[in-house]
């Protein structure tokens, strides 16, 4: 599996199923890690919206949390 697709996969992941980050970029080697971690966090910033509702509200804290 490549990059590009092991990076959505893992934001997707963690957004939808609560995919603990660490656990899960604890399986590629340094320099696999190295893209996903940059991949993920700027779908993650993506995933950032101006709160219309609850919904985007609990989006956005989610997405920010990841950053923790």
């Amino acid at each position: 599996m490549e990059v590009c697709s092991k990076r959505e996969e893992l934001a997707g992941k963690y957004m939808k199923d609560d995919a603990n980050l660490v656990t899960e970029l604890s399986k590629y080697n340094d320099e696999e890690r190295k893209y996903i971690v940059q991949g993920v966090s700027a779908i993650l910033v993506r995933n950032i919206d101006l709160p219309k509702n609850d919904a985007v509200m609990k989006s956005n804290r989610k997405a920010m949390d990841a950053s923790n």
